[in-house]
């Protein structure tokens, strides 16, 4: 219950004046998601700290620790005398979809982790990989370039103090008009995917990358991008009869019909 009780604070004071049902999806389901400028919501900022060096036990209760969290959040809405009534009444008909999940109490089969361990890769995506440089007016050229990050910088609470004077939230970027944002299209590079110590690994997903550039990185069509780029440089590797860190990765993505400059043509 402590965990919900700054919302009682945002209510009086007006700070928050409504609560939404998440994102509309399908035959009449949502999907919640973590208010990014909320002091309270389905985030649990500082709670997952341990997670990346955790072993499966571990994990297994920061996991239950956040079903719980979120289970107790919409019942404090749903019932709660103290939270305002026209705030109970509209979220009173949710509930966890019977159609959905029916092999694990109709909640998702595991938690949305967004981050968790990196390499240590031969190159380092930051954000300024995204950053149009006012010299060049576009963003960096990265050396053998093999996909494109294009999203908004978007992080989450990192440090949560509810319950300090003044209370808020730590490490929040967000920008709601992306398009308007620092960030921008960006190349990310071959490297980033081969840790320093091995010749003959890639690793698409947890890649070299800084805590902000991953807010980019972590979209699913980079992801995919680079994983069918490993998946073929691993081909050519093999054709070859070298390793992954050998071959030259700058014809892979042409490939496969990916265009590396977002400035191409313009």
């Amino acid at each position: 219950m402590q965990d919900y009780l700054p919302l009682l604070g945002d209510f009086t004071s007006g700070r928050v004046k409504r609560w939404g049902w998440g994102t509309r999806l399908p035959h009449r389901k949502f999907q919640m998601n973590g208010n990014i400028e909320g002091l309270t919501s389905t985030n649990l900022p500082g709670a997952s700290w341990t997670w990346p060096e955790a072993g499966r036990q571990h994990r297994a209760r920061l996991e239950r620790f956040h079903v719980d969290h979120v289970a107790g959040l919409i019942w404090f809405l749903q019932h709660d005398e103290r939270v305002p009534s026209a705030i109970r009444e509209h979220m009173a008909p949710l509930g966890l979809h019977k159609g959905e999940f029916g092999g694990n109490g109709h909640w998702p089969w595991q938690i949305y982790v967004r981050q968790g361990r990196r390499i240590e890769g031969r190159a380092l995506v930051t954000q300024h990989n995204f950053m149009v440089d006012a010299r060049t007016g576009r963003t960096p050229k990265a050396p053998q370039p093999v996909a494109i990050g294009e999203h908004s910088f978007d992080i989450h609470p990192c440090h949560d103090r509810r319950f300090a004077v003044d209370g808020f939230m730590e490490g929040v970027l967000w920008y709601p008009k992306k398009a308007f944002g620092p960030a921008q299209p960006g190349q990310v590079p071959y490297g980033a995917m081969l840790p320093k110590k091995l010749d003959n690994l890639l690793v698409p997903v947890a890649l070299s990358c800084t805590h902000i550039a991953m807010s980019v990185l972590r979209m699913e069509p980079v992801w995919m991008t680079l994983g069918q780029v490993a998946g073929l440089a691993a081909f050519e590797a093999q054709r070859t009869r070298s390793e992954v860190a050998s071959i030259d990765p700058v014809p892979l993505p042409g490939k496969l019909g990916v265009q590396v400059d977002p400035y191409e043509g313009k």
